[in-house]
Parts: C-alpha cells; sequence; structure tokens
C-alpha cells in the first residue's frame, strides 16, 4: 500500500497547490481523485480528512471569491443543478458517506 499512500499524497500536495494558486476546478478534480484512491485503499481515516479538507476550501471559496462558478452562491442561482450546494461542499458529504461506507463494512467483517 506504500505506493498507492505515496499517489495519495501527491494528489493531496497537488490540491492545495491548485486551491492555494486559485485554480479550483483543478484543485476539486486532484482532491476527487484522492478520494476515490482512499476508497480503493479502503481509508476511512483519509475519507474523513478529505471531507475535512473539501469542507474548508468550499468555505475559502466562499469567502475569497464567490463569484466563483461553482461556489456555494453560484449554486444558489436558478437553475442549478447542484442543490444548492457548492462542489467542494458536494465532495465533501460524498467523503463522509464513504468513510462510514468503510467502517462499516470493515465491523461488519469482525462480525
Amino acid at each position: 500500500m506504500k505506493e498507492l499512500g505515496d499517489v495519495y499524497d501527491y494528489l493531496l500536495n497537488a490540491n492545495a497547490s491548485a486551491v492555494a494558486a486559485v485554480d479550483y476546478d483543478s484543485g476539486y478534480h486532484f482532491l476527487a481523485a484522492a478520494l476515490h484512491l482512499a476508497q480503493t485503499m479502503g481509508d476511512a481515516d483519509r475519507l474523513l480528512d478529505i471531507s475535512k479538507r473539501a469542507g474548508r476550501q468550499q468555505v475559502e471559496i466562499d469567502t475569497l471569491n464567490p463569484a466563483y462558478h461553482h461556489s456555494s452562491h453560484s449554486a444558489k442561482a436558478p437553475n442549478n443543478t447542484r442543490n444548492n450546494k457548492g462542489i467542494f461542499e458536494n465532495l465533501s458529504r460524498q467523503a463522509l458517506i464513504a468513510s462510514s461506507m468503510v467502517s462499516a463494512k470493515k465491523k461488519y467483517r469482525h462480525h
């Protein structure tokens, strides 16, 4: 798993760099890729970390760049398709649910 762990770390670093450069679209995709990798690894803790990071990044976007097309403000515009949530908030929820599923699966196997 060390190799996958290295890829995971790379994706988180790429996410942080992209968000710091105000390239939120790329940052989102790096974080989504990390989510899928953490699911493959069956790592509930990493999924929780992704959930927290995505939530923090949504707040950052909403605070510093509310006009960004995937901000919470933009999601509330007429004819949106994201249930009035920014994409990072949706990713945060997805990671939280995935973490719960991984934890439940592990618990079930031990019984």
